[in-house]
């Protein structure tokens, strides 16, 4: 319809009445029989021609018509549409110059109103970026966890201390698991002073030594009664080289650690599951969906920021894959997993990366990534929503379930990785 419209109004402008200085009388005429306009003095302005316009432009009026009976709209979208056409028609056809007001005033007017719809359009792009880059659903907590126990690892720093700060301040007692422990102990003090609970625990682990998660599980068996909450957050990305398993470091952290972690308190969640439910929560990322698991991705020795990307985008699909097969795993207990995309979120993983490129992305980071307060939200909505258990072993972003991409469901990658990851970690012997 619109191109309709434009044709109409664009065989004006094949007029020679456009093409020549509208300065003599044969010309006035000209434009005068051209838009069928009537002036008594024989002065033809621009008020003239835009009303002409308007009389075209509510010719379209039936069109809109048409095309809201036909795609069942809204009346308000058609009279937008409606008044996109006019803008369309006043905008195809622009009068000469001869024909734009000359007084100072008018001038001044024109000049105020660009001024004004530049600061509309401003503030229009400004909320846009607010709201739908910079911010996300955020999950509002109604429920108590007062004796409730939760378990993150990297509770530390980032999303995972945005959590911890969430969690604590609805009353569960949190472990902070990290291999920083002067890092965890002021996180712990920062948490207590803005939640007033003191029930928050610093524990030592190092994801990357299978002996440190080793000794871990077993402390944290002996020392905690309940478990109902376990939280894999902790991740890498910007780390080269191998870990004393023979897979690069970047695949140990994010996929191994927390795959022996949980197999080994698997026990201890099972018994539970009985008398009170237990949730497991797999942080992972968009960037599983260019991922691929193969025993040459698992042991890759990354030395660039190419194989390190890729390395970090495999290590997701593990823990969206390692999420799937952990479902199965547990369909006879009343323990729920999911996988869970933070978003874009500025929580310091760059800080490996060379001096040069963190200065290089800065910029973008600041403009298009979200704090870690919002990166928790998801998190919590899976930890703590009441309906979100129907999705067990699904993918969460945004608050809100979303479909796996097929080569995260392949059951043949999926086994693979599990029968690999049981060797690599030891429990069990090839």
């Amino acid at each position: 319809m619109l191109l309709q419209l434009r044709q109409r109004i664009s065989s004006y402008s094949h007029q020679k009445s456009w093409s020549i200085k509208i300065s003599e009388q044969s010309s006035k005429s000209s434009l005068i029989k051209t838009f069928g306009l009537t002036a008594a003095s024989g002065d033809i302005c621009k008020h003239s021609v835009l009303v002409h316009l308007k009389k075209q432009a509510y010719a379209c009026e039936n069109s809109c018509r048409k095309i809201k009976n036909k795609f069942n709209l809204q009346s308000a979208k058609v009279y937008i549409l409606f008044l996109f056409c006019c803008k369309v028609l006043v905008n195809s056809v622009q009068p000469p110059s001869t024909f734009q007001p000359e007084s100072k005033t008018d001038k001044r007017i024109a000049m105020t109103t660009k001024r004004t719809l530049c600061c509309i359009t401003v503030a229009v792009l400004g909320y846009l970026w607010i709201k739908f880059v910079k911010q996300s659903p955020v999950y509002e907590i109604t429920k108590s966890l007062d004796g409730k126990t939760v378990l993150i690892t990297g509770g530390n720093t980032g999303i995972g201390k945005a959590t911890a700060i969430e969690l604590a301040r609805a009353g569960a007692r949190v472990v902070i698991a990290s291999r920083n422990l002067p890092r965890s102990e002021e996180a712990r003090r920062e948490i207590i002073e803005l939640t007033g609970n003191d029930e928050v625990r610093c524990m030592y682990v190092d994801l990357e030594d299978l002996d440190s998660v080793r000794d871990f599980a077993k402390e944290f068996d002996e020392t905690e009664q309940y478990l109902d909450y376990l939280i894999n957050n902790a991740g890498v990305m910007s780390v080269f080289g191998k870990a004393k398993s023979g897979i690069n470091r970047i695949f140990a952290i994010n996929h191994l650690g927390h795959f022996l972690l949980t197999n080994l308190l698997l026990d201890k969640m099972k018994k539970q599951s009985t008398v009170r439910p237990v949730r497991i929560i797999n942080l992972t990322a968009h960037s599983y969906k260019v991922g691929n698991v193969t025993k040459e991705t698992m042991y890759n020795d990354v030395t660039s920021l190419g194989e390190m990307f890729q390395t970090a985008s495999d290590s997701k699909l593990a823990n969206v894959m390692f999420n799937v097969a952990l479902d199965e795993e547990l369909k006879k207990f009343d323990v729920t997993t999911y996988a869970v995309h933070p978003g874009m979120i500025d929580s310091g993983q760059a800080m490996g990366l060379p001096l040069y490129i963190r200065a290089l992305i800065r910029l973008p980071v600041l403009l298009f990534t979200r704090t870690p307060y919002y990166g928790c939200q998801t998190t919590l909505y899976c930890a703590l929503d009441d309906d979100v258990t129907k999705n067990s072993g699904g993918y969460f972003s945004d608050c809100q379930h979303e479909e796996l991409e097929p080569l995260a469901r392949d059951q043949d990658a999926i086994r693979f990785l599990w029968n690999e990851s049981l060797k690599l970690s030891g429990l069990v012997t090839s």
